[in-house]
């Protein structure tokens, strides 16, 4: 006899909560389960698929290099072409979940950390954790799909 799955083929308990294959024991409750059935961040690699600067709202810079956020008439947080964005400037939906240049949803609103919408700290191939925000650079982005934009000097 089989056992009941979840439509990404997670092994639920009768409540839906997400179970381990031994003991049952729950290791994630329906709750925390997004639309799709998957797991949270970061227990999900392929929810860290993704390029950081293809998430990112664009951005004019202040004096001190601070990124300009601005309002719609909504009063809703934009980035410079207009995109919905959360106070750390990461691509939003209309849920507040971070989406990508294409409005694939790459962060459950609820894995953001509650206080300013950033995204979670994630983990390097050694187990040790980083912010995303620590290793990114200041770069010039295609509006239309988030590609970043090379310029050459004299030198090539």
């Amino acid at each position: 006899m089989g056992r009941k799955v979840n439509e990404r083929g997670y092994l639920i308990n009768p409540k839906g909560d997400i179970i381990e294959n031994l003991m049952q024991k729950t290791m994630f409750q329906k709750n925390d389960i997004d639309e799709r059935g998957e797991i949270p961040a970061p227990f999900c690699v392929e929810k860290h698929n993704f390029s950081p600067f293809k998430i990112r709202g664009e951005f004019d810079l202040d004096k001190n290099r601070y990124p300009i956020i601005k309002k719609n008439r909504n009063g809703d947080l934009v980035d410079k072409y207009g995109r919905m964005v959360n106070r750390k400037g990461w691509l939003i939906d209309k849920k507040g979940n971070v989406v990508d240049f294409m409005g694939v949803k790459k962060f459950d609103q609820r894995n953001l950390n509650p206080d300013n919408g950033d995204l979670p700290r994630l983990f390097n191939y050694n187990g040790q954790r980083y912010d995303i925000n620590d290793i990114c650079g200041a770069f010039d982005l295609n509006p239309h799909n988030g590609e970043i934009i090379l310029k050459t000097n004299a030198q090539g």
